[in-house]
């Protein structure tokens, strides 16, 4: 498997890491390491890079505030739903403050070849060295997946800059992941929340005590906007 199009064969059939081989490809299509490269991190298959989000659980929030029409539409089944606010401010909430990073709006993908092909470099040479000394794993002392996953994490195209999005990314073998201790400051429910949904957003809020809102409209008013009504 030595011509370019065997290679090309395996890379469709196989879409793991190929950054390293890659550049080997253009370089010089015939050449023999292409192939032994590849093989060597086959075992990974593709998670190395092609998983990111297996490493973090990502919460996400806005600082938007309550009267943003666009996000009751998107993220609350057009106002069907509910709003839960959180204060940074608040000593219950030390551990959320940590992991709250801002979403950074672009118009291009990240390229992150380089950093990708030196961590290939880097696990093929501890393995390399593991199979000298007969170990049966190695260790690599290196969080840049880690760190890049997280900002991969908090990256959108510039169209959704009107939401002001932070995102609280944590391992996804942190403890005590899917969940987090966090006090909620309000509730706001819906404007065409259910009964029965609203009957449980009040129990909650009632147990946690935090107040809790019904987002109405005035009728009379010529603004356009939701008007937080206190019904606890």
């Amino acid at each position: 498997m030595e011509d370019k199009s065997d290679i090309e064969k395996y890379r469709k059939e196989n879409p793991m890491d190929y950054l390293k081989a890659i550049e080997l490809i253009k370089n010089n299509p015939t050449n023999g390491e292409i192939m032994k490269a590849i093989y060597k991190i086959k075992e990974h298959n593709g998670r190395l890079i092609d998983d990111f989000s297996s490493f973090h659980r990502i919460s996400c929030f806005t600082s938007n505030g309550i009267n943003c029409m666009p996000m009751w539409a998107h993220y609350s089944n057009n106002h069907k739903g509910y709003c839960v606010e959180y204060s940074m401010e608040d000593k219950h909430n030390v551990l959320l403050r940590s992991c709250m990073f801002p979403v950074q709006y672009v118009d291009k993908r990240i390229d992150i070849t380089e950093v990708m092909k030196k961590q290939v470099e880097d696990i093929l040479s501890e393995k390399e060295k593991a199979i000298k000394l007969r170990k049966k794993e190695i260790l690599i002392n290196d969080l840049t997946l880690i760190w890049i996953s997280s900002y991969y994490s908090c990256l959108k195209h510039i169209s959704w800059s009107y939401e002001n999005e932070f995102r609280c990314t944590v391992a996804a073998n942190a403890k005590g992941i899917p969940y987090m201790n966090a006090m909620p400051k309000a509730i706001y429910i819906g404007n065409k929340c259910s009964e029965i949904n609203k009957k449980y957003l009040v129990d909650i809020a009632y147990t946690l005590n935090v107040p809790i809102y019904f987002m109405g409209f005035d009728e009379y008013s010529s603004d356009y906007e939701l008007i937080p009504k206190n019904i606890l």
